[in-house]
């Protein structure tokens, strides 16, 4: 009985390992083609949220039809409450030094690996479970050295917003935006969802080494607060101080 309860949970999970592999792997992708940061605790998370998620399904359910049925459902309530605080405590836990970027991949390379990971998903050649899992391991260490070793050149590149613009110029690996009234008109939405992803998506990090305004006014200050919230900004300079 109790090998055959064994067989049956390393079954469980190495099925679920397999499928939670395969979908981080494409949410993987997705995200940094986003430009958008990696939780550590994903993996972990979406293992443990089906079994956490079916809880609280079941008790809630239990819940409901006591009290169609006029059943008490006191201890049922307590534990539903309970279990409740419990998984919100634990998704209060989400700190920003588990969360990690990357460069955007060629799009041959993420379509590459889409392909590879389908192949070890559902090629007959491949019919162990257990391989299948070793197979889309390799693809997902494959990816992140492939996106962590990736290097950029220098480049001079150009953002338009509300007709400003905003230079974003790397030369040496330093990174330097020069701000040419954007950051006047910009919305928190503009500088989180357009500016930070497009740096993380260019160089797999949201470092700036110098941060040039042409002046420093009530307008663009606050949007400077709100840029160095995401970005890590070494410098910041007042394009007149540079002619001093």
């Amino acid at each position: 009985m109790s090998t055959k309860f064994i067989t049956k949970l390393n079954y469980w999970l190495l099925e679920t390992l397999k499928l939670q592999l395969f979908l981080n792997l494409i949410s993987f992708i997705i995200l940094i083609h986003w430009g958008m940061p990696i939780s550590l605790m994903s993996p972990i998370g979406n293992i443990f949220f089906a079994p956490f998620i079916t809880i609280f399904l079941v008790l809630s359910s239990l819940v409901f039809f006591c009290e169609i049925l006029t059943i008490s459902n006191i201890w049922l309530t307590y534990c539903l409450e309970i279990f409740t605080k419990f998984w919100l405590k634990l998704l209060s836990f989400n700190y920003e030094s588990w969360k990690i970027t990357f460069a955007k991949p060629h799009f041959i390379i993420s379509s590459l690996v889409i392909i590879l990971a389908v192949l070890a998903l559902k090629h007959k050649k491949i019919q162990s479970t257990f391989t299948r899992v070793i197979c889309l391991i390799f693809i997902f260490i494959f990816l992140l050295i492939y996106t962590k070793l990736s290097t950029w050149g220098n480049s001079f590149e150009v953002l338009m917003h509300r007709n400003k613009q905003i230079l974003i110029i790397c030369n040496n690996n330093k990174v330097t935006l020069q701000d040419k009234g954007v950051l006047e008109r910009a919305s928190w939405y503009w500088i989180q969802y357009d500016l930070v992803s497009h740096l993380i998506k260019k160089f797999g990090h949201c470092n700036v080494d110098e941060l040039i305004l042409n002046s420093i006014n009530k307008e663009n200050k606050n949007q400077v607060k709100l840029l160095s919230k995401r970005c890590n900004i070494k410098n910041v300079i007042e394009k007149d101080t540079l002619y001093l």
